[in-house]
């Protein structure tokens, strides 16, 4: 049977749930998944930290015209300001910090484009996990992840000896659909359906549709 096994963290109950096709789409913790089948997918954790101030000291998004680097954009978020961000690898995504200096950078970076950055009162500072498609095992690794590209790719892992699973890792929000049409188009095949992708030219509702 292809599957599943969970657990019930409430009840503590095991059990499983079966499937024709299991897709891994679980971003930066993707490769842990992929572990647990006994396939490789070459994924690098690699976080960066943001830092919202005090003020909507922007009304449009400013971003410095020069390789990626730390502190290069700051985003308007409705009474904030937002500047972003840091690079390094990890191993693990659910173990990050928050370091310190990271912070200052984007406070000293972000004065460079907006000088009341220096003076705006500090909001929030956190962390997250890029998961960007990094070298295999066997090959060299990546140091801040700035090396890494921001392309996505679907693993079809049948070359691999397991039929059933998929992976679709790398990407980020601005590419989700195409990555989902990747995923979509490699499911059909698998399942011998003549399915063609209809979300490239009908638009969506939008979330608000859905609310009273």
């Amino acid at each position: 049977m292809t599957g599943i096994r969970v657990t019930d963290h409430t009840s503590g109950r095991e059990y499983e749930i079966g499937a024709d096709i299991i897709i891994n789409a679980a971003g930066a913790w993707s490769g842990k998944i992929a572990d647990m089948v006994g396939v490789e997918v070459p994924i690098k954790p690699s976080p960066g930290v943001m830092v919202a101030v005090r003020g909507r000291l922007c009304n449009m998004v400013i971003n410095r015209l020069a390789p990626s680097g730390d502190g290069d954009i700051i985003v308007p978020q409705r009474g904030l300001s937002v500047i972003g961000t840091t690079s390094w690898v990890v191993d693990d995504p659910d173990n990050l910090g928050l370091p310190k200096d990271h912070i200052q950078k984007m406070y000293d970076n972000g004065g460079k484009m907006i000088p009341l950055v220096n003076e705006a009162p500090f909001r929030a500072a956190w962390a997250a996990a890029r998961p960007l498609i990094g070298p295999r095992k066997a090959e060299a690794q990546a140091d801040t992840g700035r090396e890494l590209p921001r392309t996505f790719k679907c693993f079809d892992h049948v070359d691999e000896g397991v039929e059933a699973f998929v992976t679709i890792t790398g990407g980020k929000a601005t590419t989700a659909r195409g990555m989902a049409e990747a995923t979509a188009d490699i499911i059909c095949e698998k399942l011998g359906l003549d399915a063609p992708c209809q979300t490239r030219d009908v638009i969506c509702l939008p979330h608000t549709a859905y609310y009273n």
